[in-house]
């Protein structure tokens, strides 16, 4: 699941950082979000059914804007990659 989230253009050091997390680690990350950055991501990911979703889905099922949606995963990918950062997992 994670794994088909990826893009084709990753790089190296993408690929191995993704290598090195386990899901475990991302459950464990995630729910240090507030809880609207955690139900984006969520969404957006596919960790919910498996299907990663739209920000317009997103943006259906939150009551935010498209626009707001992909601000709250940009702020919540900060504060994931940080944590990961501080925790010498990357």
């Amino acid at each position: 699941m994670w794994m088909a989230c990826r893009s084709s253009s990753t790089t190296n050091v993408e690929k191995e950082a993704v290598e090195k997390v386990t899901l475990s680690d991302v459950a464990a990350a995630i729910k240090k979000l507030e809880p609207i950055e955690q139900q984006v991501v969520m969404m957006r990911f596919g960790f919910i059914d498996g299907t990663p979703m739209t920000l317009e889905q997103c943006a259906k099922e939150t009551g935010y804007s498209a626009e707001g949606c992909r601000r709250i995963q940009a702020s919540a990918i900060r504060k994931l990659q940080a944590d990961y950062k501080e925790r010498g997992k990357f």
